[in-house]
């Protein structure tokens, strides 16, 4: 008796789904689609920049700008990629640098120095610092400062040093600082002038120039105190003859301040007298003459027309003098300085 075993069951599998496929493979192609652009665009910035930073370090800034503005466009607002960020930075210090070196050509040495300084002062870590280094060692290469400084480009005369913008400094700061004091001075700004002549004074005390510093620097004391509204002084007396020629003014300090006495002249002459420590200050009225207790000065000078200042150095409230000083040769002039002042004002009733 034969049997017929049963044909096995057979599960069988669907066939795949053609449609989902393909939809995922239109997903594929999307995303590829979709980040293909960003990539080129990535590479295309690469480029950009590479061509900018190389034109930054040649002092190209022409063509940096140029390139450096490609990857800038590309990416408006989008201030946190580093690259963009960094283009940007650079193409600042090339359109600094630039103007700069359009004013020297124009022959606006002066515009040109500022716009290096601010370079400078702005960015200290500059690439360009050497290439800014040798635009402004052309510049002082002219005979003259007085062109090229001015009190906005004095200013910065920390900056100037401290980048080595100054080339020979031993040979041109000498000259710089002197032409400096002239240019605050013209323009009546005297506490500068006084501090670049004092420096001028200060580093320089053999200098072939010393002595026409030292005229100006008296002058701009003079002019300065004047400016303040200080008082008149007249001449001193006539007290004897010299027979050498020269001309003497002994001055006697009666006051209980150290004295400066400046002469701004054919010698010029800034002088202390030390207080003097057994006088006093007067009140309303001085002496009817002179006390003769304080530290005398003898002054020896060349005849001619003297500005003088008078001013107290130890207190600045008591009010400085000027005048004007014809000294004739042969002729020893005297005269002494105390303080008066004003009485109190009696209080309301």
């Amino acid at each position: 008796m034969s049997q017929v075993s049963p044909s096995p069951h057979r599960v069988q599998t669907p066939p795949p789904n053609k449609t989902r496929r393909w939809l995922f493979g239109l997903g594929t192609v999307a995303v590829a689609v979709l980040f293909l652009p960003s990539s080129i665009q990535y590479f295309v910035d690469r480029h950009h920049y590479k061509q900018g930073l190389q034109a930054y370090n040649a002092a190209n800034c022409t063509a940096a700008i140029a390139a450096l503005d490609r990857v800038i466009t590309a990416n408006p607002g989008n201030d946190d990629d580093d690259l963009v960020a960094t283009a940007k930075v650079k193409k600042a210090e090339c359109q600094t640098f630039q103007k700069g070196v359009s004013e020297q050509q124009a022959g606006k040495g002066a515009a040109a120095l500022l716009a290096y300084l601010q370079l400078a002062k702005q960015y200290p870590e500059t690439g360009l610092m050497s290439a800014t280094q040798q635009q402004t060692a052309q510049l002082f290469q002219q005979p003259s400062m007085v062109a090229l400084v001015t009190p906005k480009v004095c200013d910065q005369a920390g900056t100037l040093t401290k980048h080595n913008l100054l080339p020979q400094p031993a040979t041109n700061l000498p000259s710089f600082y002197q032409a400096c004091g002239n240019a605050y001075a013209d323009r009546k700004i005297f506490p500068q002038a006084l501090a670049m002549f004092e420096k001028f004074l200060d580093d320089y005390p053999k200098h072939p120039q010393t002595a026409a510093v030292k005229r100006s620097y008296t002058q701009a004391i003079v002019n300065d105190t004047r400016a303040k509204g200080a008082g008149k002084i007249d001449r001193p007396g006539f007290s004897g003859s010299r027979g050498d020629g020269t001309t003497a003014v002994v001055i006697r300090n009666d006051s209980p301040e150290k004295m400066r006495i400046v002469f701004s002249g054919p010698t010029p002459r800034l002088e202390e007298l030390a207080p003097c420590t057994d006088c006093k200050k007067y009140v309303g009225e001085g002496p009817k003459g002179c006390p003769n207790q304080g530290p005398v000065g003898t002054y020896v000078l060349e005849p001619g027309q003297y500005d003088v200042v008078v001013k107290s150095v130890s207190d600045r409230g008591v009010r400085p003098f000027t005048g004007v000083w014809g000294l004739d040769s042969g002729s020893e002039y005297n005269s002494c300085f105390f303080v008066v002042q004003k009485p109190e004002a009696a209080p309301a009733q």
